[in-house]
């Protein structure tokens, strides 16, 4: 046989050894640990689905809540109430970087 036939069979061999080899592996079964691993995923992820439409809702809700407040207060209210805030960051004495009183 010359070079081009070796290699033409080997090509082959090859071929149908990959062939086999795909078709066994299709039919073996995960193991249970990996079975369990995948149920155990999805569940997760089904959980945290949950989650974040809750943690959405609440924010909706929060949004709304503080809204209606806000909308209660007098004008005068709203702006007191901004300032108490301000007032609660100036007495941290965190300054802006490079502001300095030395």
């Amino acid at each position: 046989m010359s070079r081009k036939g070796w290699i033409a069979w080997c090509c082959c061999l090859a071929a149908l050894m990959a062939g086999c080899v795909w078709v066994v592996w299709g039919k073996i079964d995960p193991p249970p640990a990996v079975v369990e691993t995948d149920a155990v995923i999805e569940n997760l992820s089904r959980q945290i689905k949950e989650l974040e439409e809750q943690a959405k809702k609440k924010v909706v809700f929060i949004r709304e809540q503080v809204k209606e407040e806000v909308f209660a207060l007098p004008p005068d209210g709203v702006a007191d109430g901004l300032n108490n805030e301000l007032a609660s960051f100036r007495r941290s004495q965190i300054r802006p970087q490079g502001i300095c009183d030395d």
